[in-house]
C-alpha cells in the first residue's frame, strides 16, 4: 500500500513537467492517475487531494470528450485513466 502512495505522490507532482499547455483535461490527466494509485493504497487524504485537481466539468464538455472516456496520461506516467470531472464545490 505504501508503494501506491508513493506513485500517487509522484504523479501529483509531475504536473508542471508533464503539462504540455494544449488541453487542460490532458495536462489533469496525472491527477486521475494519482487518485487511482491513492485508491489502490487505501489512502483517502491523497485521493482527495488529486480529486480537487480534476478538469472541471466545463472543461471536459469543451474539448469534446465525456466522462468515463479513457484517456493516455503521456509523459513518463505513461498509463491510461479515466477521465472524471472535479467535484462541485
Amino acid at each position: 500500500k505504501e508503494a501506491f502512495s508513493l506513485i500517487g505522490a509522484l504523479y501529483m507532482g509531475s504536473y508542471d513537467d508533464c503539462k504540455q499547455g494544449v488541453s487542460r483535461v490532458q495536462d489533469r490527466s496525472v491527477f486521475l492517475a494519482a487518485y487511482d494509485a491513492y485508491q489502490k493504497a487505501g489512502d483517502s487524504k491523497g485521493m482527495a487531494a488529486a480529486e480537487a485537481q480534476f478538469p472541471a466539468i466545463d472543461e471536459i464538455f469543451s474539448e469534446n470528450k465525456k466522462e468515463g472516456d479513457n484517456i493516455s496520461t503521456g509523459c513518463w506516467v505513461n498509463t491510461t485513466t479515466t477521465i472524471r470531472r472535479r467535484p462541485a464545490n
